[in-house]
């Protein structure tokens, strides 16, 4: 699988700052879901963690879950109650591209099916009420995103982006806490491929900075699942 990394430079005055008023950097994950769906925290980082280094290293691999989860879709709330996707094997599995995963009255149905594209990978929600799904990184939290789904077949597809989003806010929020506005300015880091590396950094008083062919700066009123989605460089 392909690896990624995002290094972000903070200086020590800047640090001093962000510790003396209790900041925390909170990173987002791209993943092109439909409209109405809302990101979540994928990751925090806190403490002498952001405080006591000049740099932080944010990586991942390109490896999906899914899973039912009774979270409302509304600023703030944490997922809760989540139902992952178990293999044939009774255990948590991960999903692959090109294909069409199913929930039903019982849960999740073992087999995947072919999916209607072959860049992305899909849920339909068989039972007669709406359901809430998630996608997270791995199968034991990392949320990124969810999507609510009609339900006597309701269809969803899910397409996995090549970006994050990284903010810092003086608000204390959990992974999994869904994020509908941004809460102050950040940054977009879009990778890919051929170009799976890039730094970022930020300063109290000019703020966040990255390459123009890499990275986008977001407001603090955007959409935080929307300026993912539509991200371009520069």
């Amino acid at each position: 699988m392909a690896g990624y990394n995002v290094t972000v430079s903070i200086d020590g005055a800047t640090r001093d700052y962000l510790m003396g008023h209790s900041y925390s950097m909170y990173v987002f994950k791209g993943v092109q879901a439909g409209g109405g769906a809302v990101s979540t925290v994928w990751q925090t980082i806190t403490g002498q963690q952001l405080y006591g280094q000049a740099t932080n290293v944010i990586n991942w691999t390109e490896n999906f879950y899914i899973g039912e989860t009774q979270v409302q879709m509304t600023n703030g709330a944490t997922i809760t109650g989540t139902a992952p996707y178990n293999g044939a094997d009774g255990n948590p599995a991960p999903v692959a591209l090109g294909k069409l995963y199913t929930y039903d009255t019982t849960g999740w149905q073992p087999q995947p099916k072919p999916g209607p594209q072959p860049q992305s990978f899909a849920i339909t929600n068989l039972p007669k009420q709406t359901n809430n799904f998630y996608v997270s990184q791995n199968d034991s939290g990392q949320y990124i995103v969810v999507q609510n789904l009609v339900g006597n077949g309701g269809l969803g597809t899910f397409q996995p982006l090549e970006s994050i989003a990284i903010l810092l806010a003086t608000q204390s929020y959990d992974t999994g806490t869904l994020i509908i506005q941004t809460y102050t300015p950040g940054i977009i880091a879009m990778l890919s491929g051929q170009a799976p590396n890039v730094q970022v950094a930020y300063n109290v008083n000019t703020g966040w900075s990255g390459p123009g062919n890499q990275t986008k700066n977001i407001g603090a009123v955007d959409s935080m699942y929307d300026a993912l989605i539509n991200a371009t460089p520069g």
